[in-house]
């Protein structure tokens, strides 16, 4: 059965709010570290919004496969908890909202936001930007996959989004230095840089790391 392409919009939509509050976070008060008090609470807001972004995401996909018939034990399973009521405590009324925006279903009276970004994301409009969640995908891929040590890891991916990881790979290379070898690349022989317009060959040479 092919994974719905509602959910894995979803994902894509709030994992690109998370990076967004998780990135404020990380740049408050690094540069200018003079005032404690703001820091703690601006810090702690941007990662409550973080976190309130992560609870939606997990209870949307959480009522979502409740009525795709779903049952209490791989809910609990999925989600890692011990009982039912960890479980009830995703299913929220904005939650609700937020599924029924995704799945076409009516907006609840008392309905704020969430049906409406969820009606969005389903049809990769308005709240939904499909090319700024490209964006970020490229980038995490760049950051955090395998390649170049593995040539064949990025081969799942459509070749647009090939290309924008792969620029992004470039542009982030350091500069080498001819006595400095990457920790990933200890037992490797040296690997030649990364250019914006290179395609990952098509046979593995290396090692993953």
């Amino acid at each position: 059965m092919p994974v719905p392409e509602v959910l894995t919009e979803l994902v894509r939509y709030h994992s690109n709010r998370i990076a967004k509050y998780l990135h404020c976070a990380m740049d408050e008060g690094r540069w200018n570290t003079d005032d404690f008090a703001e820091w703690q609470a601006m810090t702690l807001y941007k990662l409550t919004d973080a976190q309130e972004h992560m609870h939606l995401l997990i209870g949307t996909i959480s009522a979502y496969l409740r009525g795709e018939g779903a049952g209490a034990y791989f809910l609990r399973r999925y989600l890692q908890v011990n009982d039912d009521q960890q479980v009830e405590a995703y299913f929220t009324p904005t939650v609700k909202e937020h599924l029924a925006g995704l799945t076409g279903q009516e907006e609840p009276e008392d309905a704020v936001v969430w049906h409406s970004v969820g009606r969005d994301i389903a049809g990769r409009t308005g709240w939904c930007d499909p090319d700024r969640h490209d964006t970020l995908e490229a980038a995490l891929h760049a950051l955090y996959g395998n390649y170049p040590y593995d040539n064949q890891d990025l081969h799942h991916l459509p070749a647009h989004l090939r290309s924008r990881v792969m620029a992004f790979i470039a542009a982030s290379q350091p500069t080498p230095h001819p006595h400095h070898h990457s920790d990933c690349a200890v037992g490797h022989d040296a690997l030649d840089p990364v250019v914006a317009d290179d395609e990952p060959p098509a046979t593995c040479t290396a090692e993953p790391r």
